[in-house]
């Protein structure tokens, strides 16, 4: 054996078998991939009891950029086959619009011409799986304004500022910053304009309450400029 791939002990099973060394059948976490497959011809680390790799242990240059070539191969893979479906659904110009990409971008990733970006490709997976209501989705995103695409997310008052927000924080006290504006000015309301009132039933600092009040009465005169 060479002297300088001496068994080392591996910390997982406690076995003196930690030697560099090629394999089958071998994979590594590298970055958005869980489990990126090895070539067999790839020296690193490993422990020939419990098969554990030590890339930490491996050649550290040679290692960063065969990982980086495979993660890179591995995308592209996936950006081909999702455009394969994607194609089916929409001209791929259409394609490159939606996603605000330059015109033959997609191509050249196609061809293997570029390196996609791990984002690129899981946007482009996610609309692969159901082209016809995903990329009708995309489009729609896009027409709707930016201030109100998400029927979910209803205009909630401002987070307090720093100072307010670690006051309260030591304190203990429950923040309510998430709450909708026209629910807290009813709440305010019924404790007839009295802050101290509302800070009782919010259960925060009057300080506190008043910041909110303030937010949401903001909010609710803003809304009803915007409104045509």
């Amino acid at each position: 054996m060479n002297p300088e791939n001496k068994p080392t002990v591996c910390v997982r099973c406690g076995a003196n078998a930690v030697v560099k060394s090629r394999g089958v059948d071998r994979t590594i976490p590298y970055r958005t991939l869980p489990a990126l497959p090895l070539p067999c011809d790839l020296v690193i680390a490993c422990c020939k009891r419990c098969k554990s790799l030590f890339p930490e242990q491996s050649e550290p240059d040679e290692l960063r950029l065969r990982l980086h070539a495979l993660y890179v191969e591995s995308l592209q893979s996936r950006i081909r086959t999702a455009l394969a479906v994607l194609k089916q659904s929409i001209s791929q110009r259409r394609l490159e619009l939606l996603l605000g990409v330059s015109q033959g971008y997609l191509s050249r990733l196609k061809a293997g011409a570029g390196n996609p970006s791990s984002e690129l490709v899981l946007l482009l997976a996610l609309l692969s799986l159901d082209p016809e209501k995903q990329l009708a989705n995309l489009q729609q995103f896009w027409a709707l304004d930016a201030r109100s695409w998400h029927p979910s997310a209803p205009t909630m008052v401002a987070a307090p500022n720093r100072e307010i927000r670690r006051r309260t924080t030591k304190s203990g006290e429950r923040s309510r910053a998430s709450i909708p504006p026209a629910e807290l000015l009813a709440l305010h309301g019924e404790c007839k304009g009295q802050t101290e009132l509302t800070a009782e039933k919010l259960k925060v600092s009057r300080d506190y309450a008043y910041f909110l009040i303030r937010q949401a009465r903001q909010t609710i005169r803003q809304q009803r400029q915007e409104c045509p």
